[in-house]
């Protein structure tokens, strides 16, 4: 049986209800328009009391400002190193990303490398614990997942902090 959960949100009461472990429907801001979604790994985190909300809300920052920056996929790679030469208009859609890029940059150097590494990957790029931990396998650095979880949540407590959420 689904469970019914009422959850106040920006522009109001949003109905919501439970299909099973990963999935929610949702009302849209639409009146009678539903929406299926998945629910992420640091919400089912939060839900089940690991990380305290304001972590959560850290880690979306740090995924929107990941995407803003157009770090995903390919240009996983770019040398972050560049975005300090860089210069902005700061009104442009160009001067948008490079700005996302300087938060992402940022909140990578506040994090360290075995958090920063791990938050990256899971909450940036969306790879899973399992994946995450066997590309460092792979790479000649065994890690569990249980460790690559207490280095996502590490980083996720010092994101709320460089964040102020």
């Amino acid at each position: 049986m689904a469970k019914k959960k009422k959850r106040s949100g920006k522009t109001g009461q949003v109905n919501k209800v439970n299909l099973g472990r990963d999935l929610v429907l949702e009302e849209t801001a639409v009146a009678g328009k539903f929406r299926q979604r998945r629910v992420g790994l640091t919400e089912r985190w939060m839900l089940n009391g690991i990380i305290f909300p304001r972590e959560h809300a850290a880690g979306n920052q740090f995924a929107f400002d990941f995407e803003a920056a157009q770090l995903r996929g390919r240009y996983g790679s770019v040398d972050m190193e560049k975005v300090a030469r860089s210069t902005s208009d700061g009104d442009g859609g160009m001067g948008r990303v490079v700005d996302a890029k300087r938060r992402v940059n940022a909140a990578m150097t506040r994090m360290g490398q075995y958090a920063g590494a791990a938050v990256w990957s899971v909450v940036g790029e969306g790879m899973s614990l399992r994946e995450f931990s066997q590309r460092l396998a792979s790479n000649g650095k065994p890690v569990t997942v249980d460790e690559a979880k207490g280095r996502v949540i590490s980083g996720l407590g010092i994101l709320a902090d460089f964040y102020g959420t």
